[in-house]
């Protein structure tokens, strides 16, 4: 079969795949099928944190004494940190009151090349520069605030704790899903499919029999089992070959 590019030609793989058109494939195409799609898709982009759902980096505003946030319709699958752009509750960390207190001890102030300033000692050229990060990273760290997230995937709802007390801008560690249209092709979202219609389609037979296109006979029991088994092999593939996301879900 060609590359899938729709739903209607997935549904068609997955029946072609039990059989069709040889023999009849007793599973709704416009309701059944449907969710068997729908039902794949999200478990390969809850569990399969590579080609499921991928990191990405999202320049994110935070509004002063707003902490929950509305990110519907962003097709976002998890959030799990934000980097604001100001380390001390609000203060611009070069004129905090910290910095004015502790750069002095901290940082040798040098001089600028082609002085002869008093005021200066050597040492504040490039070659500092480490010196100087180290400095504001240890100013963040020790007097800024930290905050965290939480994302609700049913309401698509962000919450910043604690409440920021000004408005900022960041960057926020999130998961997007991936679209179905690029996911029919991937081997595992055809076998789960493939898998979940003959779990259907042994429920919808029951007691009845068929003979499968390899010629062995099998009733709806059968056909339940043998998707069953498979479903339950499929999953834990995409489990095994998803790395560690830096998250928990819930």
């Amino acid at each position: 079969m060609a590359q899938i590019k729709t739903l209607e030609q997935y549904k068609d793989y997955l029946v072609t795949r039990c059989g069709y058109p040889v023999m009849n494939v007793e599973v709704d195409r416009d309701t059944q099928l449907e969710n068997i799609a729908a039902d794949t898709i999200q478990f390969f982009q809850d569990y399969n944190y590579s080609e499921g759902s991928q990191l990405e980096y999202f320049l994110f505003a935070v509004s002063a004494q707003q902490k929950t946030y509305n990110l519907s319709g962003l097709n976002i699958n998890g959030a799990f940190d934000i980097e604001l752009s100001i380390g001390i509750d609000g203060i611009n960390t070069l004129f905090a009151p910290t910095h004015e207190l502790l750069y002095s001890d901290f940082v040798r102030k040098g001089s600028i090349l082609g002085t002869d300033s008093p005021d200066y000692s050597p040492g504040l050229t490039l070659t500092s520069y480490d010196v100087a990060m180290l400095y504001l990273k240890e100013i963040k760290n020790q007097f800024g605030r930290g905050f965290t997230v939480q994302y609700n995937k049913q309401r698509e709802i962000l919450t910043i704790n604690p409440t920021p007390n000004d408005s900022m801008l960041g960057v926020l560690y999130l998961y997007r899903k991936e679209e179905a249209i690029y996911l029919y092709n991937h081997p595992l979202v055809k076998d789960l499919g493939y898998a979940k219609t003959l779990v259907q389609w042994g429920q919808n037979l029951g007691k009845y029999q068929v003979t499968m296109p390899d010629g062995i006979s099998m009733n709806g029991s059968d056909i339940l089992n043998r998707g069953l088994d498979m479903e339950k092999e499929v999953k834990e593939q995409i489990k095994a070959e998803s790395p560690v996301c830096d998250f928990f879900m819930g």
